[in-house]
């Protein structure tokens, strides 16, 4: 193919905002009837031009690389739009683009043609900025598209569909000037001999790279096998599920060449596993130790034996991959009174999954009791699931959304899909795990209480049990809709904390504040027996029953944290600090001393 090389005296337009494309070394795959559909319409005698419709990285680039090869009679130009688009030196971006598309057009494309006697094909990417950035120079591109045949001049537009519908469907005059192409994403098979082609380039034929190069680019190996390469394609599917292909296992195989060069390893699973790891940040690896997980959900919510041994029954399904693949990775409703470790189990289960107790997208319930802020709600689902797209989703205080709310979450459920309320994307929830809270009071009874736990029948009695009891109006006063119920896979109970339960919450509590106090400034802090006793009572005496986990809390950090942390201010060089109960009967209180 000619070389352009666009002559800055004579063709300042074209030399400053266009560039020739280089035609690829090797043939793109997978692209025989997108390219043959485009040859064929450059070769229409009045509309010639054309538009490409598909999502980002889904390969509309590609098309023209590989047009650039195979179709040497024309020359393959891009416009770089952006540039166009500049305000240099002030002037209006709009109006500045508009001129220079008019002068490019109308002057310098159709002299370079008579001068070169080659056919222009001018490729557009992001086509919907110039109707977004400059109507003017929009109209400007009219006259010639509705001539491109007659002049030899073609432009293929490309856009994704999303940005069209919003930008350029409803101009009739630019709808008939521009065939549309839809590109879809591509099979797996062509994926893979996209990727096979691109291991030969990188991987195959590294031995054939100049030894006196100043990068060591060589591999520690001469060959990617394809079950590497499957593997590439099925984790990209599976955990960038928005993200399209070919480009989401490009990125995956460019980065492992990347770290096999700079490690000097050969590229295997490990490798593959940590690069998913650091772009996606799921772990691949991660091997489930269904007890292990199990004693460490126990340790962090404690005597919540019920409610722990359901979700490692969910967990069964979710980590053996036996879980629908069209809805999320798992849908729990914890229910249970306030303060008895219901967000504390999500926090763990975010630890187990991801290794993160923070990878957890939070939504109260409350926030969204009005119908008027129902797009809010959409929004900032879609927004933070598409950020965060293997995360656990927390819905708080179910019961307090609006009926339409309740509507958006059984989409969820169902589908594992949502849009947001302006751009319309979809978003996948597939990858992740949807937990809901509810503040019941009653949520177990007394013969279900007697049953061994770990035993399936109790599980499909209390799955019964809860479920009636959450649908029937007489009982609950949450108002949940049947048709949200019937979409979770799992209840999990929540009880009232005992006495001892309390004692234990205290603390552990108690017990970090000792370590901070002694890492952070060397202080012993010593913690009298008769405390925790005291601060149960105290806390029995003033707070809602069913509140009592989080009160205790609450107390010790009114009363012993924030003692313990002006005294710590006060006296920077005391060595031991007591926390001890002064006076007597109902004249008792907690009192730090400085010893």
């Amino acid at each position: 193919m000619t070389t352009v090389k666009f002559d800055a005296y004579h063709y300042p337009m074209l030399a400053k905002y266009c560039q020739q494309f280089v035609a690829p070394d090797r043939p793109i795959t997978g692209r025989d009837r997108e390219v043959q559909k485009v040859l064929g319409n450059l070769l229409r005698p009045e509309v010639s031009n054309i538009i490409l419709l598909g999502e980002p990285g889904v390969g509309k680039t590609a098309i023209i690389k590989e047009l650039s090869r195979v179709d040497t009679k024309r020359t393959y130009v891009n416009v770089d739009l952006v540039a166009m688009a500049s305000n240099e030196g002030n002037t209006d971006a709009a109006l500045s683009m508009a001129n220079r598309m008019k002068k490019m057009m109308e002057d310098e494309v159709p002299r370079y043609q008579e001068n070169s006697g080659h056919e222009l094909v001018l490729f557009m990417d992001e086509f919907h900025l110039i109707a977004k950035i400059s109507p003017m120079a929009l109209q400007a591109l009219k006259p010639l598209l509705a001539e491109s045949g007659a002049r030899h001049v073609h432009i293929i537009a490309a856009t994704t569909n999303e940005e069209y519908d919003k930008y350029l469907r409803h101009d009739k005059a630019l709808y008939e000037r521009l065939q549309q192409l839809h590109v879809p994403e591509l099979s797996t098979a062509n994926v893979m001999n996209i990727l096979r082609n691109m291991a030969k380039k990188y991987v195959d034929d590294a031995s054939d790279i100049d030894a006196n190069s100043k990068y060591d680019i060589h591999l520690a190996q001469k060959h990617i096998d394809d079950g590497m390469l499957h593997e590439i394609i099925d984790l990209t599917n599976r955990y960038e599920p928005d993200e399209v292909q070919p480009r989401k296992s490009i990125l995956i195989l460019d980065a492992l060449i990347g770290r096999a060069r700079q490690s000097h390893q050969p590229i295997n699973l490990k490798m593959l596993q940590q690069v998913i790891m650091d772009t996606v940040g799921v772990n691949t690896a991660w091997e489930v130790d269904i007890d292990g997980v199990r004693n460490y959900l126990n340790q962090r919510v404690l005597n919540q034996k019920q409610a722990v041994e359901m979700v490692v029954n969910r967990l069964y399904t979710s980590v053996t991959d036996m879980n629908d693949h069209n809805r999320p990775q798992a849908s729990m409703l914890f229910v249970g009174p306030t303060g008895v470790g219901k967000t504390e189990l999500a926090k763990s289960l975010a630890h187990v999954l991801f290794n993160d107790d923070n990878r957890i997208l939070r939504f109260d319930m409350a926030e969204y009791a009005d119908l008027a802020n129902i797009d809010l709600l959409r929004d900032r689902l879609a927004a933070g699931v598409a950020e965060h797209p293997n995360a656990i989703v927390l819905i708080e205080d179910v019961g307090k959304a609006c009926y339409a709310a309740v509507q958006i979450l059984a989409q969820i459920l169902d589908d594992a899909r949502l849009s947001d309320s302006h751009s319309h994307q979809q978003v996948s929830f597939k990858n992740t795990y949807i937990i809901m809270t509810a503040n019941m009071e009653q949520t177990t009874d007394p013969w279900l209480e007697q049953q061994d736990v770990a035993d399936s029948n109790y599980l499909a009695n209390y799955d019964k049990y809860i479920r009636s009891r959450l649908t029937d109006p007489q009982i609950s006063t949450l108002h949940f809709p049947r048709e949200l119920i019937n979409r979770l896979d799992t209840i999990v109970p929540f009880t009232s904390l005992s006495v001892a339960t309390l004692s234990q919450i205290a603390d552990k509590k108690i017990a970090k504040l000792v370590q901070m106090a002694k890492l952070a400034h060397h202080v012993d802090l010593k913690v009298a027996a008769e405390v925790v006793p005291f601060l149960i009572k105290q806390t029995s005496k003033n707070a809602n029953s069913e509140d009592d986990g989080l009160a205790i809390k609450r107390r010790i950090d009114g009363e012993i944290t924030t003692r313990v942390a002006r005294m710590l201010f006060e006296h920077p060089s005391c060595h031991t600090l007591s926390v001890v109960i002064n006076g007597e009967n109902n004249n008792q209180h907690i009192d730090v001393i400085a010893d």
